[in-house]
C-alpha cells in the first residue's frame, strides 16, 4: 500500500529555517559563552578618600574614574555606593557587593577576598605639625613610635598593624577628623596617604597646611586594587573580565594622556617650602581630577590644586 505524503508547499523550507533562526536568536543572549554578564548592575562600594574617591569630586575621584571607565569598556552596568570603610568590607564579606575600592593587599585580606590587578599606587605617611617637631620626625620601625599618640582611620590597612604593635593609636571615621585633632594638639602624628593627606589639609585647613610636614620614612608604598568578594555571583568571571579590560585601557591613548598629565602636574608643582623639607620627596599631593567626556570618551582636566607642598 503506497504511503500518502503530505504536500510540500513552495517556501515551506525557507519558513522553517527562518523560524529556527528566530528561536536561536532569542536564546543566544542566555547561552553566550564569552563571559558577558546580564544587564543587572554590579554593585561597587567605596568611601571618602579624596582625591582617589569622593562624592565631592567630579567623576568621584581619580581611582573611581579609572574603575568606571573600565566597566564602561566591559559594557557592564554598575552602581557605586559610598559608605563608611568598615561597612564596605562587611558588604563584600557577605557577598552583597562585588568589590570595594581602593584597597591594598594584606595577608589577612587575601585569605578572605580576591584582588584585581593594580589600578593605582599611593604612599602612606606620618604627618606632624612643625611646631611639635621643629627638628623633623625620624623613625625606622614601630618601636620608634611608642610614646606618641597617632591618629588613624577605621578600616585602613594599618589598623591591624598598629593594634598588633600595641601603639597608642586612636581610630576615627575619616581623615578630616584626624587632621582636626592634629591641629588642636590631640594627636602627635596622623597616618594617611600622601595625596589624600595633603588634599584634606588644603581643602579643610589651608591656613596651617604650610605648617605641616611628613616623616622622611613612609609607612608603606601601596598598590591599590579592587578587593573582590568571593561570594558575589559570578565574581571570578567578572574579575577576569575587569583585569582584561583594565590592561587594555592602560594601553590606550586616553589612559596615557591621563597619566602623563597626572605626572606632569606632580613635577611642575614640586616645591619644598624650606630646605629641610627636601627629604619629603616620597610624600606629595598630586591632585588632578580627570573624567572621560561623554561625547568623545577622552579624559579632560576638571580641577587642580596649585598649592602643593613636598
Amino acid at each position: 500500500m503506497k504511503r500518502h505524503q503530505m504536500p510540500t508547499w513552495p517556501g515551506s523550507e525557507v519558513l522553517r529555517v527562518l523560524m529556527l533562526t528566530i528561536v536561536m536568536a532569542a536564546w543566544a543572549p542566555l547561552c553566550w559563552s564569552d563571559g558577558r554578564e546580564e544587564a543587572e548592575p554590579v554593585l561597587l562600594v567605596t568611601g571618602e578618600w579624596a582625591p582617589f574617591t569622593s562624592q565631592a569630586i567630579d567623576r568621584s575621584g581619580y581611582f573611581t574614574a579609572v574603575v568606571t571607565r573600565v566597566f564602561e569598556r566591559m559594557d557592564q552596568p554598575y552602581e557605586i555606593r559610598f559608605m563608611p570603610w568598615k561597612r564596605t568590607t562587611a558588604m563584600i564579606e557577605k557577598g552583597d557587593a562585588f568589590a570595594a575600592f581602593p584597597y591594598r593587599i594584606t595577608d589577612q585580606r587575601q585569605q578572605k577576598h580576591h584582588f584585581s590587578n593594580v589600578v593605582a599606587t599611593s604612599s602612606g605617611c606620618l604627618f606632624y605639625l612643625d611646631s611639635r617637631f621643629p627638628d623633623g620626625f625620624q623613625w625606622q620601625d614601630y618601636d620608634d613610635l611608642e610614646g606618641y599618640k597617632i591618629g588613624g582611620t577605621l578600616g585602613y590597612w594599618y589598623e591591624d598593624d598598629f593594634r598588633e604593635a600595641d601603639l597608642n593609636a586612636e581610630f576615627v571615621r575619616n581623615d578630616e577628623v584626624n587632621f582636626r585633632k592634629l591641629v588642636f594638639g590631640r594627636v602627635d602624628l596622623v597616618a594617611a596617604g600622601d595625596r589624600v593627606g595633603w588634599h584634606v589639609l588644603h581643602q579643610n585647613f589651608p591656613e596651617i597646611a604650610d605648617k605641616v610636614s611628613v616623616a622622611e620614612k613612609p609607612l608603606d608604598q601601596s598598590r591599590l586594587h579592587l578587593m573582590v568578594s568571593r561570594d558575589y555571583p559570578r565574581s571570578e568571571q567578572l574579575l577576569e573580565r575587569f583585569n582584561r579590560h583594565l590592561q587594555q585601557f592602560k594601553k590606550s591613548s586616553a589612559f596615557k594622556r591621563l597619566k602623563s598629565q597626572y605626572d606632569a602636574f606632580s613635577r611642575s608643582n614640586a616645591r619644598p617650602l624650606r630646605a629641610s623639607l627636601n627629604r619629603h620627596q616620597d610624600c606629595h599631593l598630586m591632585t588632578i581630577f580627570m573624567a572621560p567626556n561623554a561625547m568623545d570618551g577622552e579624559f579632560h582636566t576638571l580641577q587642580t590644586e596649585n598649592n602643593c607642598r613636598f
